[in-house]
């Protein structure tokens, strides 16, 4: 799939928590990773040698109340050890409000 999206001109974004399963996904070659809450050092080097880019989507935990959790918690400790190793890091939330069709 991320082969036929790239030979298309279509970035591939990933939604993921599980450290083994975001090396397969950055290895395999996704453009983005979404999330990234139980990212370990060895994915933040991987995300770091490898261009990809990571959104730790802060506001989607935060709109929802989460702060406190081991979600919100680990996501800060993540967040700062990939500044220090240089790993690109983009925006975006995983929010969306609710609209109307009307």
């Amino acid at each position: 799939m991320i082969e036929t999206a790239h030979r298309l001109g279509v970035k591939v974004a990933s939604h993921c928590v599980n450290p083994e399963t975001i090396s397969m996904l950055v290895a395999a070659g996704v453009d983005t990773l979404e999330h990234g809450t139980r990212m370990s050092e060895d994915n933040l080097s991987l995300l770091a040698q490898t261009n990809t880019v990571w959104n730790p989507t802060f506001a989607a935990y935060f709109s929802h109340q989460y702060p406190g959790s081991r979600p919100w918690d680990s996501l800060r400790g993540i967040f700062k050890k990939a500044v220090e190793m240089g790993v690109l890091i983009g925006t975006g939330g995983d929010t969306v409000k609710k609209a109307s069709l009307n």
